[in-house]
């Protein structure tokens, strides 16, 4: 009897073992895992401390910078990118980006990915990172330990056995320290046009950010903290709307920005970067961007 219960547990355990290895290697291709997604945000929300240079700014930011690109400029640095969906810059991230800077290094960097959008009204909010700051211990516990090891039991849904022809293919991967590689298959370089036209007749550049920014700026190199600006590239057609409907002058941005003590970078030929939404850049250009950046702040 025992013999015979034994050799329906390993029977049962060989089945299960062969049924996940064929679920592996048969199971649609998805853009992304909702289960890696919420272990990056959880992870870059809550589990990021001490680090040497942070960077700080909206979706362009989060998706626009690899941390791993920059490395290879600052081999023995720890990196993060801390930009976020809708990520403003004013008074709340700047303290949060600070508060994540490991003060016994000497080097102690902050870099802003400035956009007329993160520098409206609308996203003074934060809504997104104070959505991620607000989860319950239970859910992080979650995100972080466990989710890792549930991907390959990842529920599928009918749309995921579309083929590619069917649909718009979103490959994004979640990078530790803070980095959403991503492109889109087809792409369209005006696809984010419509919405970006939507969101600058709701919406306002705001002054009291801009002033925060100013000051932030002073305040940080009187701390012994280094702050670089740059605009991250986009499209032409997506920059030209930009400036048009919010007002941001750049230029004029640059000039008070260093006056307060901040080093501007400036992307030369930035619209030669691909755009896979005329927002957005496909991945090796965010590798390309990012090595350039690293780069420029050494020399700087």
């Amino acid at each position: 009897m025992k013999k015979v219960l034994i050799n329906k547990i390993v029977g049962t355990l060989g089945l299960v073992l062969f049924l996940s290895i064929v679920v592996h290697y048969t199971r649609p291709k998805k853009d992304y895992s909702k289960l890696e997604y919420d272990w990056f945000w959880t992870k870059k929300t809550h589990f990021s401390k001490s680090n040497n240079i942070v960077f700080l700014g909206d979706s362009r930011t989060y998706r626009g910078i690899s941390t791993e690109s920059v490395k290879s400029e600052f081999p023995n640095q720890k990196v993060l990118n801390l930009g976020y969906s809708s990520g403003g810059l004013n008074k709340y991230m700047f303290d949060v980006a600070y508060s994540l800077l490991n003060k016994k290094e000497d080097l102690k960097v902050i870099v802003l990915g400035v956009t007329p959008f993160s520098l409206t009204e609308e996203v003074r909010k934060n809504e997104h990172y104070k959505q991620e700051l607000g989860r319950p211990l239970a859910d992080l516990i979650e995100r972080n330990y466990v989710n890792p090891f549930l991907s390959d039991f990842e529920s599928i849904s009918l749309s995921d056995y579309r083929t590619e022809s069917d649909r718009v293919f979103y490959p994004q991967v979640f990078h530790e320290n803070g980095w959403v590689e991503s492109y889109k298959i087809p792409e369209n370089k005006r696809d984010a046009l419509s919405s970006y036209r939507k969101t600058f007749s709701e919406t306002v550049l705001s002054e009291k950010s801009v002033s925060e920014t100013l000051s932030f700026v002073s305040e940080m190199k009187n701390k012994g903290v280094k702050v670089y600006g740059f605009r991250p590239p986009s499209s032409k057609e997506m920059e030209k709307l930009e400036n048009e409907l919010s007002g941001f002058d750049e230029n004029e941005f640059i000039t008070i920005f260093e006056e307060s003590g901040g080093v501007w970078i400036n992307i030369s030929d930035r619209f030669s970067f691909d755009s896979y939404d005329g927002s957005h850049l496909h991945y090796q250009s965010a590798k390309d961007l990012s090595l350039i950046l690293a780069q420029k702040m050494k020399q700087k």
